[in-house]
């Protein structure tokens, strides 16, 4: 009976899976990310061979290194070319597979069925999870989750049965699910809640149900211990990737962002992303960071929100635990992405709560009745629950809509941020204005391109490559002269900028101004020559 039930949950969560996600078959890349890591990627759009696993692990495109992940887009050129259509399905199956692998984990560790089943059908269904499927670029997300389960379901038969192969299979799918994706450096700190509930190994606190958990009574000193190698490998991970992001000018903490700017954004996010959780609309792929405008009442507000359930759930910890794990896990697994070293020029991003918001709903679920034979109260809950993941997953498919192309995708993150009028939207959009001009200059509209990159300029005036699409589109509607002054102000930001040089040379040619394209033409040539040597 109960194998019958646990077929049936896993079979109602892929058809959920393939009522939101199964649209993005026929959905196209996007020219956010998806160039850097598929399209124009030189090594990962020719497949799997020496050479290209061979730079999966050394290169560090895109700021990151994670070679798993460049294996996976590599192996799915390899299946399915560039069609984008394998590559999303490929996304899809990685998240149906998380969702039954978070339901079976939920179940070992703790013997309930229905309210793994909950927490699983959150995950599934929620649309803040829209942009880690949707995306292709954010394979890593829904990758490096895929291992993280794996290694703590490794970790859950070493707490049944302390062996040191169950331990290193543990440790090997963490160092796997760290190449896949960073963010997992706080699974350590995932594994000491565990112990602490459902497992029940620190003083048999909280202990599961029998056959649900661990072996009961581990001295702490030894539980610390065994997380040191997971600890070190985190500490290694981490060292890499900032030192990646460095170089690569993703991080941004003190050039944009002061300190106190980062800190007070970081405490509004951890607030924002539950606000999100609980209402989910209004959701976008990019939101611009406040820095300065940010009131300084709004950090400390949301210090206090923190800080005051922080008190609660461990005054309340030794009777619900649950509410403790869970909300631990959501701060701690937050902490890599929420700000305080800032990476990019977004406050948050939709995509960091695919791992994190399970534990709070774990503290959701584990904090319902139990259901009880001819128990109102319970069925009642229970009827409420299936509403509300029904809800949940009409807004994913919606919010998944918007991840068809370029444009849509652009055009609704800009209507969102900017509270319905696109082109006032707070400073630091320029990422949007910039990618929705190259996605219609791309469709040769770009009359559009136009205005978007001039609306890009306005919010990052000295960003050259801006100046270079806005001529690129001017001169492909012929207006030469218009095309001239963006290209004179490219080379002006940027002297060793070769390709505008030969697009202000030709624009000169069409103006019948020869001496100044001969001019132009013998620049661009000199500083391609430089560059070879």
């Amino acid at each position: 009976m109960t194998q019958g039930r646990r077929l049936f949950v896993n079979l109602l969560l892929i058809l959920l899976v393939l009522g939101i996600y199964g649209q993005t078959a026929g959905f196209d890349f996007i020219n956010l990310d998806d160039d850097v890591y598929v399209v124009l990627n030189p090594r990962v759009n020719t497949g799997l061979s020496p050479g290209t696993i061979a730079w999966a692990f050394t290169g560090t495109a895109g700021g990151n290194w994670h070679p798993v992940t460049w294996l996976s887009h590599m192996l799915d050129v390899q299946l399915f070319g560039l069609a984008p259509r394998g590559h999303h399905l490929v996304n899809v199956l990685l998240h149906a597979t998380n969702a039954l692998l978070l339901l079976l984990l939920l179940q070992r560790l703790t013997g309930s069925l229905w309210r793994s089943a909950l927490v699983a059908a959150l995950f599934t269904a929620h649309p803040l999870h829209v942009e880690s499927v949707a995306w292709v670029a954010e394979r890593k997300d829904v990758l490096s989750t895929l291992l993280g389960l794996l290694a703590i379901l490794a970790y859950l038969g070493y707490a049944r049965k302390p062996e040191k192969a169950r331990y290193l299979l543990a440790l090997g799918l963490f160092t796997l699910g760290l190449m896949a994706k960073p963010m997992l450096v706080t699974l350590p700190a995932v594994l000491l809640l565990l112990d602490f509930w459902p497992l029940g190994r620190y003083g048999g606190i909280g202990a599961a149900p029998r056959n649900a958990g661990g072996r009961g009574r581990v001295p702490l000193g030894r539980l610390l211990g065994e997380k040191i190698p997971f600890v070190v490998l985190a500490l290694g991970s981490g060292i890499i990737t900032l030192g990646v992001q460095s170089r690569g000018g993703a991080v941004k903490s003190t050039d944009l962002f002061s300190l106190q700017d980062r800190l007070a954004n970081a405490l509004v996010a951890y607030v924002s992303y539950i606000g999100d959780m609980l209402w989910p609309t209004g959701l976008a792929v990019y939101y611009p960071h406040p820095a300065g405008s940010l009131p300084a009442w709004a950090g400390m507000a949301a210090a206090g929100v923190l800080g005051l359930v922080c008190a609660a759930v461990l005054q309340q910890a030794g009777r619900r635990p649950h509410l403790a794990v869970g909300w631990f896990w959501y701060l701690a697994t937050l902490v890599p992405v929420i700000g305080f070293i800032q990476v990019g020029t977004q406050a948050r991003a939709d995509r960091y709560t695919y791992l994190p918001l399970t534990g709070l709903f774990i503290a959701l679920a584990w904090s319902l009745p139990r259901p009880r034979r001819g128990a109102a109260r319970a069925y009642a809950f229970a009827v409420l629950a299936a509403m509300a993941v029904g809800l949940l997953a009409l807004g994913a498919r919606v919010q998944t809509g918007y991840w068809k192309d370029s444009v849509t995708l652009l055009s609704h993150a800009l209507d969102v941020v900017s509270g319905g009028r696109p082109t006032q939207a707070p400073p630091r959009s320029m990422l949007l204005y910039f990618n929705l001009g190259n996605a219609y200059s791309d469709r040769a509209q770009h009359a559009q391109a136009i205005e978007s990159y001039k609306l890009a300029i306005a919010d990052y005036p000295w960003h050259a490559k801006i100046y270079f699409n806005l001529g690129n589109s001017y001169a492909a509607l012929g207006q030469h002269r218009e095309a001239v002054t963006a290209y004179q102000k490219a080379v002006e930001l940027a002297p060793d900028f070769a390709d505008a040089y030969f697009n202000l040379g030709d624009s000169y040619l069409m103006l019948g101004l020869g001496q100044e394209s001969a001019r132009a033409i013998a620049q661009a040539t000199a500083l391609e020559k430089k560059a070879g040597q």
